[in-house]
């Protein structure tokens, strides 16, 4: 379902609205800003582990020297990018909507595509991570806005389709059941049928303490990867293992696919319910998950600020003061210049206090951007 808070002049609310229904809504959500001139919904909902891209348009150039000014582009070119003036070709990138015509019936190859800055695309994550976020942003002195939002349109596409392959869903009482909890659920079913090969899970560094520990009360092993589910399914065919996953919900079953898919994580989940004759909620009530908090901290140089040693020193401290009633994890991100850091505690306090203890390090030794 795709919702759209339109119309209306500025100051009518409708960025007033979006935040708030973001802000209440109970499934996964992407919250967009299309008013790539002015965009403000980052203001009501600030972003975090925020990342950005540019923005390119494929425009015309002209070597001069292999047109034999036929006037081909010019007449194909609907938005006058392309004119001539006392048989001279002239081109205006910034009328240019990229739309390819031009390089198309161009026989003397005489038009080369280069690249003119439309702004950036901007993303993370907002409400402590529950609520994905996009928007675009034009950079300054831009006119087009419509080939910005088609990459905008584009982006968001290519996250909704993305989201197809996780699975997380609610049980009866409406409390969110992550990728953690479908792999105990799965995994602890599978087993009992005799079909989880190696009686093992894969999972990442990022699942819960709470699973583990579930884990180990019914006898189910683990493996644990890197993030991502390519590094997931690497295992499960290194071991011959029949189920692993993420926490984000892209759960694998190796016996009919070779990555995440939502559907039939569905059809699984049913297929338990019918078999125990339990609700969700009950086959989730033995796991119980520890308050887990993530921050991000962007960094100039990721490799040293994880090194850095005074950094390490405080990592092993939080450890050790955890014990088995928690855990920390410090990562870099692999796609953008930022050190992630996360806590599990017993309670919520403890992990806002001790990842911002490391994050007072880090910047402490003047490895943070700003």
């Amino acid at each position: 379902m795709r919702i759209a808070i339109a119309s209306g002049k500025g100051g009518a609310g409708k960025t007033s609205v979006a935040a708030s229904l973001a802000s209440v809504w109970n499934s996964p959500l992407v919250a967009v800003d299309t008013d790539v001139e002015a965009p403000n919904l980052h203001l009501f909902l600030p972003p975090q582990g925020e990342g950005s891209s540019k923005a390119w348009l494929e425009v015309p150039s002209l070597d001069l020297a292999a047109c034999s000014k036929c006037g081909k582009c010019r007449e194909i070119c609907s938005f006058k990018a392309i004119a001539s003036f006392a048989g001279n070709i002239s081109i205006f990138p910034d009328m240019c909507h990229g739309c390819g015509g031009c390089f198309a019936v161009c026989a003397d190859k005489a038009l080369k595509p280069v690249g003119r800055e439309l702004g950036e695309l901007e993303h993370g994550t907002v409400l402590d991570g529950t609520v994905r976020f996009l928007m675009g942003r034009t950079r300054i002195g831009e006119s087009m806005t419509p080939p910005l939002l088609r990459q905008l349109r584009a982006r968001l596409d290519a996250m909704l389709k993305e989201a197809m392959t996780q699975e997380t869903t609610t049980d009866e009482n409406g409390n969110v059941v992550d990728g953690d909890l479908i792999l105990y659920v799965c995994g602890k079913y599978l087993k009992e049928t005799g079909r989880l090969n190696g009686d093992a899970i894969v999972t990442t560094v990022m699942s819960n303490l709470g699973l583990y520990k579930a884990c180990d009360k019914v006898g189910m092993k683990y493996e644990k990867t890197a993030v991502g589910d390519k590094y997931v399914y690497e295992n499960m065919v290194k071991n011959n293992y029949s189920l692993g996953g993420e926490q984000s919900g892209h759960i694998i079953f190796s016996k009919h696919a070779t990555t995440g898919d939502g559907i039939l994580t569905s059809l699984m989940i049913m297929e338990v319910m019918l078999e125990k004759k339990m609700t969700l909620g009950q086959l989730t009530e033995p796991v119980r998950i520890y308050p887990q908090l993530l921050k991000n901290v962007r960094v100039t140089d990721k490799k040293t600020a994880r090194e850095n040693p005074a950094v390490q020193a405080a990592v092993n401290a939080v450890a050790e003061t955890l014990g088995d009633d928690g855990r920390i994890l410090v990562r870099e991100s692999g796609t953008e210049p930022v050190i992630r850091v996360m806590v599990e505690a017993t309670t919520d306090e403890l992990c806002e206090k001790y990842v911002d203890q490391v994050i007072d390090v880090i910047r402490a030794e003047g490895l943070v951007v700003g």
